[in-house]
């Protein structure tokens, strides 16, 4: 045989005689793995392994990954109590991810409160505020305002243990937002008040516009309402100057 030959044949042998490994092996192959002894450890490394891959994954193809391989082996192999329910937290933030792009709030809202419940159980704000928060913002698109500000509110506690302020204004502004649409102007007073304590913990440009955003809807109404009082109009037109210009 011709050594070019040889040495094709030696190239093509292994686009022939080895099929690429799909996802699903890999994660079973990983979950499967007795090399490594801690199970929580490969169902992490399985989790991961999904996880990078999800932006290309279809709901169907993530739901059957996740229902008939993950979270049965975290049920049976998860000794943990915080372990557990911290990746099955994970695991259906993932699940929400993929049913919100399919436009299947029925199937979201499920996950997120499946998500809601293991991470309030694996008592981790971190994870318990981001849920808490997406699952507010599916209540406002169903128009479920007391439900959605509940869990707002419930993130904003969240929020505030880790620190995260500037994630406690976008939390304010959400909920200032509902008050807007229907005009609670005592409502709309109360949320501004808790916009200031916020940004005196921390300042920012997205809190300090958001708040004059507020003030200038706020004060607008007011004007509206009583055009006499031009105090209400010389307010709405300072913070109009002051949203116009560069902090």
């Amino acid at each position: 045989m011709k050594p070019t030959l040889y040495l094709l044949i030696l190239f093509l042998l292994p686009l022939h005689g080895f099929a690429e490994e799909t996802l699903e092996q890999k994660v079973r192959n990983i979950l499967n793995d007795k090399s490594i002894n801690d199970s929580y450890t490969r169902l992490v490394a399985a989790y991961d392994t999904v996880n990078n891959r999800l932006p290309y994954l279809s709901y169907q193809e993530t739901s059957s990954l996740c229902s008939e391989m993950l979270l049965p082996f975290a049920d049976k192999k998860v000794k943990s109590d915080s372990r557990l329910h911290r990746v099955k937290a994970d695991i259906y933030w993932m699940l929400s991810i993929k049913s919100r792009e399919a436009d299947d709030d029925t199937a979201e809202e499920a996950f997120l409160k499946q998500g809601v419940e293991h991470a309030e159980l694996a008592e981790n704000d971190t994870i318990s505020a981001a849920f808490y928060y997406r699952y507010a913002h599916l209540h406002l698109r169903k128009g479920s305002i007391q439900v959605a500000y509940d869990y707002l509110y419930k993130a904003i506690k969240s929020y505030e243990s880790i620190k995260r302020y500037d994630r406690v204004a976008d939390c304010l502004y959400r909920i200032a937002e509902t008050f807007l649409q229907i005009r609670d102007l005592a409502g709309l007073r109360k949320v501004m008040e808790q916009m200031e304590e916020n940004i005196e913990k921390q300042w920012s440009v997205s809190a300090q516009y958001s708040l004059y955003a507020v003030q200038g809807a706020y004060y607008s109404f007011l004007s509206e309402e009583y055009p006499d009082n031009a105090a209400f109009n010389d307010s709405a037109l300072w913070v109009s100057r002051m949203l116009s210009r560069p902090l």
